[in-house]
């Protein structure tokens, strides 16, 4: 089972030429399973895109038809608690982190 698969079934995902496919609801927030998959509101995301949405560095359009990266706002502005700040880079380097797990995981059993 690779990073993906361990993900999605652990987390309920659908998966799809390998992207997680979501259903916007919020900008924070969209459904994983079940789906129609029909629906064209659908949204294919990397598995970093949908770690990043989890993580706040993503969020959905106003309309919810993209994501796109979320611009931290100015400490003290009532939106800046709703990011959590993390970095690109602490989002890949947990990424790996995870992977490796899985990967030791995997061996172990």
């Amino acid at each position: 089972m690779n990073f993906l698969e361990d993900l999605a079934h652990k987390n309920k995902l659908t998966v799809l030429d390998e992207k997680i496919v979501v259903k916007p609801l919020s900008k924070w927030s969209g459904q994983t399973y079940p789906l129609n998959m029909e629906d064209e509101s659908l949204l294919h995301l990397t598995v970093e895109e949908y770690i990043g949405l989890k993580e706040r560095l993503y969020q959905f359009t106003d309309d919810l038809k993209e994501l796109e990266y979320f611009d931290m706002p100015a400490k003290g502005s009532s939106e800046a608690a709703v990011g959590s700040g993390y970095s690109t880079e602490t989002i890949e380097a947990a990424i790996a982190e995870l992977q490796g797990m899985l990967s030791s995981a995997g061996e172990s059993l």
